[in-house]
């Protein structure tokens, strides 16, 4: 992932030049993704009358995160977590970052992407039609790395307190 040189007889580590988007971090993933979903799960399940609410965590785990059923109406929710964001939402931050690898889930209707702040009490809340006509756009992110967002103006979204 990183070459070596020397320039002015000081070691330089430069990252390799392939496609510039980062590699998954499994152990980031191992982490935080439970942890999210459990979170989502919780507040769902607080956030309307039990009766004939249902909220599980989907067991095909390359499929989407969490199926929550309200009156017979199947809801679909994906969870993310941004590392980045600790504390309240920076004001520099005019966008929510879906990631583009996201898209394979828009044929879920209705489905809502979340994107968990890195102490998981807050979140931001994106409903899927927003990304639907939208193209994704690559973008240098906070670690210096490339990737492709689908992003949506904040003014669009829900900030929602995690319970």
């Amino acid at each position: 992932m990183f070459t070596t040189s020397k320039e002015n007889g000081k070691r330089i580590y430069r990252q390799k030049k392939t496609n510039n988007i980062r590699e998954f971090d499994r152990a980031a993933f191992k982490e935080c993704d439970p942890k999210a979903k459990n979170k989502l799960i919780q507040h769902l399940k607080s956030d309307i009358d039990n009766h004939r609410v249902n909220v599980v965590e989907n067991p095909n785990r390359f499929d989407v995160d969490i199926i929550q059923t309200v009156y017979g109406y199947t809801i679909y929710h994906e969870v993310e977590v941004k590392r980045v964001w600790v504390g309240d939402w920076p004001v520099r931050w005019k966008t929510v970052d879906i990631p583009y690898r996201k898209a394979k889930f828009l044929h879920y209707r209705p489905i809502f992407f979340w994107l968990i702040c890195n102490d998981y009490e807050k979140a931001w809340k994106v409903r899927g039609c927003l990304l639907r006509n939208r193209k994704p756009i690559k973008k240098l992110c906070e670690n210096r790395y490339m990737g492709k967002f689908f992003m949506i103006p904040v003014g669009y979204c829900d900030l929602i307190i995690l319970e």
